[in-house]
């Protein structure tokens, strides 16, 4: 697949090397700068390239959110021109310095996401819980999925879903499915699924158990 990374921080420098050696190719987009994008397509590899937004919109398959909070209302101008793609939200809710952004009552930031985009966005929350830094140290793909850690998934669309559940295992990891995009309410910032550091099956287990929450793992 094509995969165009809006943002070339932390999170969207290792997501898009993890799928690159994985076989997909990568395109970097909507960073602070030119240089910044050159550089972190060069140090992925020669399945990444850099372009400008609408380029790399037209062609994409899926798209990856990995941006500040602060900065998706501009993206999301930009993706105006989206063409029905899978849109992945990897963010969480922060202002700018880090202080925390509090979503309207019974909002999940997923929700609060899509109702930015264009109306029938296939959105998708996912790898939000996981910090950033911890991604290429514990991504497993070379381990069967029992032994990986988890990247919790939630959206309206089903076959959005299966397309993400395929790359967070091509990340190395196991995909744990809450469904509709209001589930995402489970694995907000402070929520059960809000874990400090990685999290195993059988620790996702034990949420779920305690939450008396249904999500699904995927491919165990």
């Amino acid at each position: 697949m094509k995969i165009a990374i809006f943002g070339a921080g932390t999170l969207g420098k290792t997501l898009g090397k993890l799928w690159a050696d994985a076989g997909h190719e990568i395109i970097y987009t909507f960073a602070r700068s030119t240089k910044s994008l050159q550089e972190t397509a060069a140090l992925t590899g020669s399945q990444a390239s850099w372009s400008d937004p609408r380029a790399a919109i037209e062609e994409a398959d899926v798209i990856l959110l990995a941006l500040p909070w602060w900065v998706l209302p501009e993206a999301a101008k930009i993706l105006s021109s989206s063409k029905q793609q899978v849109i992945i939200d990897a963010n969480n809710p922060f202002k700018p310095g880090w202080v925390k952004f509090f979503l309207p009552d019974s909002q999940s930031s997923g929700e609060y996401v899509r109702d930015l985009l264009p109306r029938g966005a296939r959105l998708v929350k996912a790898f939000n819980v996981l910090h950033a830094h911890s991604l290429e140290p514990h991504a497993r793909r070379s381990k069967p999925h029992i032994e990986r850690s988890v990247v919790c998934l939630s959206g309206d669309d089903v076959d959005a879903r299966s397309i993400v559940a395929t790359l967070i295992a091509d990340a190395g990891y196991t995909p744990l499915d809450f469904g509709p995009l209001e589930n995402n309410s489970y694995f907000n910032l402070d929520a059960p699924f809000d874990v400090t550091g990685p999290m195993s099956v059988e620790k996702a287990r034990e949420i779920m158990e305690r939450e008396r929450q249904p999500a699904t793992f995927l491919m165990i």
